[in-house]
């Protein structure tokens, strides 16, 4: 009826149905043999932590259905979101609510490489960025790599920042900020649109041979690929 994931002390499982009623009707009956499992061999269900989330195209009308999941008569909470493995599943797999938390544990990351990058040779740096900053985005990228490029984007920018940080020309960065307008030249006093450009990231990537995102998720899905692709062909011989 429903298919069990273990991870530790977690629990996941997945049921299919033909629509939404059918789902909750196998889930309940599952839930029901659970729990008699669970009292037969004196197991404790954590029931706070309980929820579930209803997966559905993102072009379903919304459900009207009045049944719910619940274990012994306790409901269980419906969420729009959950997270499974460390990566963030929405109901509509559309993978918003886990780039949006990574994109803020990215900027986390890069405030902290800001802060210490000085104190770290210059040598260390790209070892800072694959240990702080890359393996945060390249976890599971090719489970949600495949989101809109509108979603993609946003860990982009939060890459470029990075990149600028590390490996960014800061002298001229400071030098636009720190001269006194009073000691420039008088054709120079007003800033002009070039003190609020951004350096290029493009030359950055090239030199210091970093992948972008989207070309991160190609490599591990090529990989990936190449690691179950003698599994697949083994079970159509």
């Amino acid at each position: 009826v429903g298919t069990f994931f273990f991870f530790a002390d977690d629990t996941n499982i997945f049921v299919q149905g033909k629509s939404a009623e059918d789902a909750l009707k196998k889930g309940n009956n599952l839930l029901r043999s659970l729990k008699n499992y669970m009292i037969l061999n004196k197991l404790h269900i954590n029931m706070t932590k309980c929820c579930y989330v209803h997966f559905k195209p993102k072009t379903s009308p919304p459900s009207d259905t009045q049944n719910v999941l619940s274990i012994d008569s306790f409901p269980i909470k419906k969420t729009a979101s959950a997270k499974f493995l460390g990566v963030v599943i929405d109901e509509k797999l559309s993978w918003e609510p886990h780039i949006n938390a990574l994109r803020r544990k990215l900027n986390y990351a890069s405030a902290t490489l800001c802060r210490i990058r000085d104190s770290i040779p210059e040598t260390l740096h790209k070892d800072l960025y694959h240990t702080l900053f890359e393996s945060h985005m390249s976890y599971c990228i090719s489970v949600w790599g495949e989101a809109s490029p509108t979603l993609v984007n946003k860990i982009f920018t939060a890459q470029k920042h990075c990149l600028r940080v590390l490996f960014g020309d800061k002298a001229s960065y400071l030098d636009k900020f720190e001269t006194c307008a009073r000691v420039r030249p008088f054709s120079s006093k007003a800033p002009d649109q070039t003190i609020f450009e951004l350096e290029h990231s493009k030359p950055i990537f090239t030199s210091q041979q970093i992948l972008t995102v989207q070309n991160l998720y190609s490599y591990h899905t090529y990989m990936e690929t190449i690691k179950i692709f003698p599994a697949v062909m083994a079970t159509l011989r």
